[in-house]
């Protein structure tokens, strides 16, 4: 899908940036059902956001926020919080340049509770995460999860995954 910026009017009434990830329209069954699994992925994280143990929203998932039609065209997107990503740099841009080893040790911790959330408390995985979903302010450290229409049961067809970075249950049948 397509991503697109979006200025909207957040809770208190002051201007915001989201993001609105839009899909291309189906155009075959396999496509309809593969979108009908996200569209019910989508709902189900809004209903029921993967929570932190007080039971608050987890900060690093970039969650959807708003399930989105375009009758004229038939398509459908979700809005998100924006990432800026001057602030955040992706996995892949941080090779190389690697922050010292608090920020690091940060990174890991928070990636180990985001996955243990997920799957421990949520029963969902993330079929599809990779270097291109995960961002990382630079100086602190602080981890945004992105691209999230592919978290949800294992056992429920979305997309298959990019080899190397598919999760064990996709990959195990399971």
């Amino acid at each position: 899908g397509r991503v697109y910026l979006v200025i909207g009017l957040g809770v208190d009434g002051a201007l915001c940036k989201f993001a609105l990830k839009e899909y291309p329209r189906a155009e075959n069954d396999d496509e309809r059902v593969n979108q009908a699994n996200i569209r019910a992925n989508l709902e189900a994280l809004i209903r029921q956001p993967v929570t932190d143990e007080d039971g608050a929203p987890l900060k690093t998932m970039v969650a959807p926020i708003e399930i989105v039609d375009f009758p004229k065209t038939g398509t459908f997107g979700y809005v998100m919080d924006y990432v800026d990503l001057e602030e955040y740099i992706s996995v892949n841009e941080l090779l190389g340049d690697y922050p010292d080893a608090d920020v690091l040790c940060r990174i890991g911790k928070t990636l180990a509770h985001f996955f243990d959330r997920l799957a421990g408390a949520a029963g969902m995985c993330y079929k599809d995460v990779n270097e291109g979903n995960i961002y990382i302010h630079r100086i602190t450290g602080d981890v945004r999860i992105i691209d999230n229409d592919n978290v949800g049961a294992a056992d429920v067809r979305t997309i298959a995954g990019t080899p190397f970075y598919m999760a064990p249950e996709v990959q195990s049948g399971r």
